[in-house]
């Protein structure tokens, strides 16, 4: 079982009981909208939470003592190649820390323990906070990928993509020190 230590989080598996908090995380932000799965899946991904699966690693981010999110490292197509999404999912929970040191914590993890050669996320074009926690850490903004996301009018989001590599990596954690 993984469990990881962030400055301000820990990232750990998920406990069977928190599947109400994780529920009603994922359905009340827009954000959790390509994580939303169904209950049954939601429940199968929460007892595989903290093992590294066919599809990536999925963690529970706590913080002072409460599960506050969600982040995950999924496995991309291509060999050592990994995507990063986050969900804090109540708002007063965001803005404070716990998701940038969160996705240090795995991009560490998956740079460091899981091999990979490259690391990627994205995020809404209007999502300032999280641009700011990709560009912070090191991460370039490669480009906009149209209509991406799911969105709430049916035809999509725009998505601002970043990519991390190895050699990013190395440059930018000596900074996270």
């Amino acid at each position: 079982m993984t469990v990881l230590q962030g400055e301000r989080v820990v990232l750990r598996p998920f406990r069977d009981a928190e599947f109400d908090v994780v529920w009603a995380g994922r359905t009340a932000t827009s954000a959790a909208a390509a994580l939303t799965f169904d209950r049954d899946e939601v429940r199968r991904r929460i007892r595989l939470s903290g093992d590294m699966t066919d599809w990536g690693l999925l963690l529970g981010i706590e913080s002072e003592g409460r599960l506050v999110g969600e982040v995950q490292g999924y496995r991309s197509p291509m060999p050592a190649v990994f995507g990063i999404g986050i969900v804090l999912y109540e708002p007063a929970d965001r803005g404070r820390g716990a998701g940038r040191d969160a996705v240090r914590a795995m991009v560490r993890h998956l740079f460091e323990e899981e091999a990979a050669r490259r690391v990627e996320g994205g995020t809404t074009l209007d999502n300032v906070a999280m641009r700011r926690v990709f560009s912070g850490l090191g991460f370039v903004e490669e480009g906009i990928l149209r209509r991406f996301l799911p969105g709430d009018d049916g035809e999509g989001a725009d998505c601002v993509m970043y990519g991390m590599t190895k050699d990013d990596y190395r440059k930018a954690s000596i900074q996270w020190i």
